[in-house]
């Protein structure tokens, strides 16, 4: 990481801190990357606070991790430090969270596509489930 290149930090709150070095405080790069920020992150979310020394851009923790890709693009050899926030890139819950609901989804629809054909319900739903659907033939 040169001395130009910024750091990145998460509090324990998930708030994200992009921590710019003095030398690259008022390089254009920075203000790019807080324009296309500001674009992607409501107000009241993102904020910057230039010094004569070193810069800060504060993001609410609600879109952190937008601020963290974009900082990204910005800056590939960005390094974050996520010690203080032990729930940082916990993304793998989310992705189980998702294909789970996806095969419900699917499941749901094939059980009503029987119902509607008339051909009963699916071998695996409940004997209580099964009386129903019997009731409304």
């Amino acid at each position: 990481m040169s001395d130009s290149t910024p750091s990145a930090r998460y509090e324990p709150d998930g708030d994200f801190y992009l921590d710019i070095p003095p030398d690259a405080s008022h390089q254009p790069i920075v203000a790019v990357y807080c324009a296309v920020a500001r674009q992607h992150i409501p107000p009241g979310f993102f904020d910057v606070e230039l010094y004569g020394g070193p810069s800060i851009v504060w993001v609410n923790w609600r879109h952190a991790q937008r601020a963290e890709a974009i900082a990204r693009l910005f800056w590939p050899g960005l390094t974050v430090d996520a010690k203080a926030n032990p729930r940082y890139q916990d993304r793998d819950e989310w992705r189980a969270v998702r294909q789970s609901l996806a095969e419900a989804r699917k499941a749901i629809a094939a059980a009503e596509a029987l119902v509607r054909c008339g051909a009963g319900p699916v071998p695996s739903c409940s004997q209580r489930a099964a009386q129903l659907v019997e009731g409304q033939r």
